[in-house]
């Protein structure tokens, strides 16, 4: 329930709005002038809330459009040099992978270290 007045507008305007339901709103405004016509308005509104069956296949085709699409992989992150010098790489090898983060340009017996650890060429 809210009561109004509004003494600053042109003319005088005192209300009252109910809305005692969700879809049901009651309303009666009064609008007077001194020396002139007084109008008096009175309203009552309601809203029907209809469920229709084709709403739901809309959102069901929304759902399937919004679907995410693949992104591309991730560069596997290269381990430490130490780890791969310690995996059994050479120092030069262990660098140029942890540069180049290319397998498949490595020599066969670093290729085979770093097979051992889930790491191989998939060129």
């Amino acid at each position: 329930m809210i009561f109004g007045y509004e003494p600053a507008a042109v003319r005088v305007r005192a209300g009252l709005w109910l809305k005692p339901l969700d879809n049901l709103q009651l309303r009666s405004l009064m609008r007077f002038a001194p020396g002139s016509e007084t109008f008096w308005e009175f309203s009552l509104s309601y809203q029907f809330a209809i469920k229709t069956e084709a709403a739901e296949p809309k959102i069901k085709i929304a759902a399937a459009e919004s679907k995410k699409e693949p992104q591309p992989k991730k560069t596997p992150h290269v381990p430490p040099f130490a780890t791969l010098v310690k995996w059994g790489l050479t120092p030069v090898e262990a660098l140029r992978f942890a540069r180049e983060k290319e397998i498949c340009n490595l020599s066969a017996p670093a290729q085979a270290a770093l097979k051992r650890h889930r790491w191989e060429c998939r060129a």
